[in-house]
C-alpha cells in the first residue's frame, strides 16, 4: 500500500474541513470583534494555513503516482514555505496578543515583531525564488536541489528554535496573567505548529538523504504534520469559542449588574418624582372646582409637568408643560421648573402671569443655559370671583376650550418663546371670561404625537373629533375617562414615544 498517497489524501480531507471551519468562524465571529481584539487576524491566517497545506498535499497525491523528481516537487515546496510563513505570521500574532492582554507592552515588543516578520518573509521568498530557478534552469542537477534542500532544513531547525526560546520567555514573563482558556488556546497552536514544522523537515531530510522509499514506505511526514497542525488550528476553534462565551458572559453580567444599578436609581427617581406629584394638593383643589387629571409616562419617569396651587380662596393656578427630552433628564428638568415655579409663587410674584413668567424664564435659563434643554410651559390663572381665565402658553401647543354658553369648541392659541433659552424673553397674556359649564382641556404634546398601529399620528383634527363627540355637560372626571377610551381606541394599545398628560378642568 503506498502510505504516501494515503497520508495526503487524508491530509487533504484535515485542510479542506480546516478551510471549512475557518470560513464558517470568521462569519460567526463576525458579531464578536469587540470581545476579542486580534481574533479575527488570527482566523484570516488559519484560512490561508488550511488553503496551501490543502494545495500542498492536493500535489502531493499527484506526484505519488510517480517517482522522478519534477516541477511538481517544486511547487509543493513552494506551497508548504506559503503555509510556513501563515503559520509563523500566526504564532508572532498569538504572542504579540498575549503580551497586548497583560497591559505590559511597553518594550517595543511589536514594532521588534515586525522586524522579525519582515527579515523572516524576505528569507522565505529567497528559497521560493531560488526554488523555481532551479525548476527553470538547473533541473536536470539534482544536487543543486538537495542542497537548496538542505539549507531551507537549516532555516526551519533555526525556526523553530527561534520560536520555541521566544514562546518560552514571553510566556514565563505573562504566565499567571491570562485566563487558562487563552493559554491552553496558545499552547495547542504553538505545540501543532512545531510539531508540523519538524515533521515537514523530516520530510525534506528524506529528500535530502534519497530516501523517497521511506516516504513511500511509511507516508509523507508533512502530510502527517499537516494533519497535527489541522487538529490543533480546529481544538483552537473550540477554545476560541468558549474564550468567546466566557467574555461575553462576562460582558452580561456586568451590563445586567449595570442595568440593576441603573434601574435602582430609576426606582429611586420614580419615587421622588411621584413624591412631588401634586397629588394631595388635588384634593384640596377639587374642593374649589371640578377637575381631573391623567399622567402617563413613557418610562418610569417623565418630562411632562403639571401642577395647580390655590394662591387665595379666589384664585387658583393650574400649570401643564413639557421638559425637553425623555427619562431621567426630563424629570430632572421637570424638578428644576417645579422648585423655580414654587420659589416665585412662595414671593408672591404670580399675580401677573407675564411678569412671572418673564421671571421664570430668566431664572431658568441661568440653570440651563449651554445644555440646549427647555420646556414648553402653559399655564391658566383662574378668577372663581371675576369668573376670568387669565392663560399664557411659553412655546406649549394650543390648548381646547368649550364655550357652554355658545355650545363652541375651540382652540386657545397664545404665542409666547419657549422656557430656558431666550432669557431676556417677554410674554404675554389672554384672558376669557367664563360661565359655569364651561371646560378647559389641558393636554401636552404626546397626546396629539401619539400614533396608531399603522403608524398614524392622531393630531390636532382628530383631538378635536373626540372632544366634539365627548359629552362636556358631565363631570371633569367623567369627560377624562370618555375622552382616554377614544383615545385607546385610536392608540390601539400602541407603545407611544412620548409622555402623555391630560388634565379636565370644569368649571
Amino acid at each position: 500500500m503506498n502510505l504516501r498517497l494515503f497520508s495526503f489524501i487524508v491530509a487533504s480531507c484535515f485542510n479542506i474541513f480546516l478551510v471549512i471551519q475557518s470560513i464558517v468562524f470568521i462569519i460567526f465571529f463576525s458579531g464578536y470583534r469587540n470581545v476579542i481584539k486580534y481574533s479575527s487576524l488570527s482566523l484570516i491566517y488559519i484560512l490561508l494555513i488550511g488553503i496551501f497545506n490543502f494545495i500542498t498535499n492536493i500535489i502531493g497525491i499527484y506526484i505519488s503516482f510517480e517517482k522522478n523528481l519534477s516541477f511538481f516537487y517544486i511547487l509543493k515546496t513552494t506551497t508548504a514555505i506559503f503555509s510556513l510563513i501563515f503559520l509563523v505570521y500566526l504564532m508572532r500574532n498569538m504572542l504579540v496578543s498575549l503580551k497586548d492582554q497583560t497591559f505590559v507592552e511597553t518594550d517595543g515588543y511589536k514594532e521588534k515583531t515586525n522586524t522579525y516578520l519582515i527579515n523572516f518573509t524576505i528569507l522565505s521568498l529567497v528559497f521560493i525564488v531560488a526554488n523555481f530557478l532551479y525548476a527553470l534552469f538547473l533541473t536536470n542537477n539534482e544536487n543543486v536541489y538537495r542542497i537548496l534542500s538542505l539549507v531551507f532544513l537549516f532555516f526551519l531547525a533555526f525556526v523553530v528554535i527561534i520560536e520555541i526560546i521566544e514562546y518560552r520567555k514571553i510566556l514565563s514573563k505573562e504566565k499567571g496573567k491570562i485566563s487558562e482558556i487563552n493559554l491552553m488556546r496558545y499552547r495547542t497552536i504553538f505545540i501543532a505548529g512545531i510539531i508540523a514544522i519538524i515533521l515537514g523537515g523530516v520530510d525534506i531530510l528524506f529528500i535530502v538523504i534519497r530516501r523517497i522509499d521511506l516516504i513511500i514506505l511509511f507516508g509523507s511526514m508533512f502530510a502527517y504534520g499537516t494533519i497535527i497542525l489541522s487538529v490543533g488550528l480546529s481544538l483552537n476553534f473550540i477554545y476560541e469559542y468558549m474564550d468567546i462565551l466566557v467574555r461575553s458572559s462576562e460582558i452580561n453580567k456586568k451590563l445586567s449588574e449595570l442595568n440593576s444599578k441603573m434601574m435602582d436609581d430609576i426606582r429611586t427617581a420614580q419615587s421622588l418624582q411621584i413624591s412631588l406629584l401634586p397629588i394631595d394638593k388635588q384634593k384640596i383643589i377639587q374642593n374649589y372646582i371640578d377637575m381631573e387629571i391623567s399622567y402617563m409616562p413613557m418610562q418610569s419617569v417623565g418630562g411632562d409637568y403639571y401642577d395647580f396651587y390655590q394662591l387665595d380662596n379666589k384664585r387658583l393656578l393650574f400649570f401643564l408643560g413639557d421638559a425637553s427630552g425623555h427619562g431621567i433628564y426630563a424629570a430632572m428638568i421637570w424638578a428644576i421648573l417645579k422648585v423655580e415655579i414654587e420659589e416665585l409663587i412662595e414671593e408672591k410674584k404670580f399675580t401677573d402671569l407675564g411678569n412671572s413668567f418673564f421671571i421664570l424664564n430668566q431664572r431658568l435659563t441661568r440653570v440651563l443655559e449651554n445644555t440646549y434643554s427647555y420646556a414648553t410651559l402653559f399655564s391658566v390663572l383662574l378668577d372663581l370671583e371675576a369668573q376670568k381665565l387669565t392663560y399664557i402658553s411659553a412655546g406649549h401647543i394650543d390648548q381646547i376650550y368649550y364655550d357652554y354658553s355658545e355650545k363652541k369648541i375651540q382652540f386657545l392659541r397664545n404665542k409666547n418663546p419657549i422656557i430656558g433659552t431666550f432669557k431676556n424673553a417677554t410674554f404675554t397674556t389672554d384672558t376669557v371670561s367664563f360661565n359655569n359649564g364651561d371646560v378647559l382641556i389641558m393636554y401636552s404634546d404626546g397626546i396629539v404625537e401619539g400614533i396608531n398601529p399603522e403608524g398614524e399620528q392622531l393630531g390636532r383634527k382628530r383631538l378635536m373629533e373626540i372632544v366634539e363627540k365627548t359629552n362636556l355637560s358631565r363631570s371633569a372626571a367623567e369627560i377624562l375617562g370618555e375622552i382616554l377610551i377614544h383615545l385607546e381606541e385610536f392608540f390601539e394599545g400602541t407603545l407611544q414615544k412620548d409622555d402623555r398628560t391630560l388634565m379636565v378642568i370644569k368649571i
